[in-house]
């Protein structure tokens, strides 16, 4: 039974690569390749469970712990809407550039521009107005942008992901969206996360 004071989002793929592939992928345990859980201080915690179907393994995470409260409207929202992103990144990372160094950047910012209007710029830096695309020129890099009303602003983000690059390449194409966002949303405040 679930406590009615929280919430929780499932998030399910599956991908074609072995299941211990998966499991080293996502962390460095060294338990059994079915189920991991981490918890955080604040309460949401994350638990994935893995189950090998003959060459897919079945990828299915629980992200559970949210108030259900305005004040956590955000954070439950944003990651019930990341989690399929980042699945997507994990499995073009273990079908195509499985054993590659990978460099995973996160662009974030913060506009006074309506929702409407920032994804309308970012439409216009991305081919064809995709959401998220492969970047051949980049040895398949993996893009994706996206906007997200946070009150009365708009949060701006960008995920870029690349294999096989050196750390000075992944830097260089970090810098050339950071001059792009910068180019198309002047005076957005941002930061940005590697991983």
């Amino acid at each position: 039974m679930s406590d009615p004071e929280t919430r929780q989002h499932e998030t399910v793929v599956e991908i074609p690569a072995p299941i211990e592939d998966v499991w080293n992928a996502i962390t460095q345990a060294s338990e059994v390749p079915h189920h991991l859980r981490k918890a955080t201080e604040r309460g949401p915690a994350l638990d994935f469970y893995l189950e090998a179907k003959g060459s897919v393994t079945v990828l299915r995470l629980v992200h559970s712990g949210f108030l259900n409260t305005a004040e956590w409207d955000g954070e439950y929202n944003g990651t019930k809407a990341g989690w399929p992103i980042y699945f997507r990144i994990l499995t073009h990372a273990l079908t195509r550039h499985r054993g590659a160094v990978a460099h995973n950047m996160d662009l974030y910012g913060m506009s006074d521009e309506p929702i409407e209007r920032v994804r309308e710029k970012l439409a216009a830096l991305a081919p064809g107005g995709a959401k998220w695309w492969i970047w051949p020129e980049q040895n398949d890099a993996m893009v994706h942008v996206a906007a997200m009303a946070m009150g009365p602003k708009t949060m701006v983000w960008v995920n870029i992901a690349t294999y096989g690059l050196s750390e000075e390449q992944a830097e260089g194409i970090r810098k050339e969206w950071q001059g792009r966002l910068d180019q198309a949303l002047p005076g957005t405040a941002s930061e940005t996360c590697h991983g």
